[in-house]
């Protein structure tokens, strides 16, 4: 299966990422298919999960997930966090590691410390190593639902 609708679509200058993106969440659906267009695009980038479980990944790369490098870690352990970002020194985070709202709703315990606390550690580090480049993924969920409780595409969200 070709993949080059990966990078029609976007316009990613290799240049401008001469040290890896780090992408929190990387077993999760999102994220595998954001470490497929940076790899796809000839981006360097590391793949950081709870899990060492690359089975998404290999879906869409195939054998080339091989080669994406993959850090099992966890957000909410700042000090082994910090100590993955030093390593790396990363051109950027994208930070889409968290846990959705059926789990959270079943631990919110949980739910705060990994999307609330491990946030706030990524946040952390990047203000550690003086990283300006971060990308965070939330959730419509987030805001609950507008009046009338209907999504339409043109409605606006005021944050």
């Amino acid at each position: 299966m070709s993949l080059d609708f990966l990078t029609s679509k976007f316009i990613i200058n290799e240049h401008d990422f001469k040290t890896p993106i780090i992408v929190t969440g990387a077993g999760g659906c999102i994220g595998s298919w954001v470490l497929s267009i940076l790899t796809k695009s000839k981006i360097p980038c590391v793949g950081f999960d709870l899990s060492e479980s690359k089975r998404r990944l290999n879906l869409i790369l195939g054998d080339d997930a091989e080669n994406v490098p993959w850090e099992k870690n966890d957000v909410t352990n700042y000090s082994e966090l910090l100590n993955l970002v030093k390593k790396y020194n990363p051109s950027a985070i994208i930070h889409l590691a968290g846990l959705q709202v059926p789990f959270c709703a079943a631990d919110p315990a949980l739910g705060a410390r990994v999307n609330v606390e491990g946030t706030i550690n990524v946040f952390e580090a990047c203000r550690e190593i003086g990283l300006r480049r971060i990308v965070y993924a939330s959730s419509v969920a987030s805001l609950g639902m507008p009046p009338g409780g209907r999504v339409e595409r043109n409605i606006l969200w005021c944050l």
